[in-house]
């Protein structure tokens, strides 16, 4: 299974703050690009659907540090099926050493 926020356009650009930009890639997933990467793998079965929301305080102004907007982010649940059952797509944070 595979989580993230989901990218709802360019408002989405707000989950992270402007001076921690360097080294972010992508602003969330999207729906349509993380089922075909999925089944370009070899995932039969995907599933791509709603999980969750997360309340999150943001930078009223995107560069002035000053957290006083509480924006409301929705996160994905991606999961597919290979031979053998359901399985995870990527690596965990402990397998990447990341805990």
């Amino acid at each position: 299974m595979v989580t993230d926020f989901e990218d709802f356009g360019p408002e989405a650009t707000r989950f992270h703050p402007e001076a921690r930009m360097d080294g972010v890639h992508w602003h969330g997933i999207k729906r349509e690009v993380i089922r075909a990467v999925l089944e370009g793998a070899g995932f039969t079965d995907v599933i791509v659907e709603s999980g969750f929301e997360m309340e999150k305080m943001v930078e009223t102004v995107p560069g002035n540090g000053v957290k006083e907007h509480k924006m409301v982010f929705p996160f994905l649940f991606c999961r597919g099926r290979r031979a053998g059952g359901w399985v995870m797509p990527m690596p965990t944070g402990n397998d990447l050493g990341l805990s």
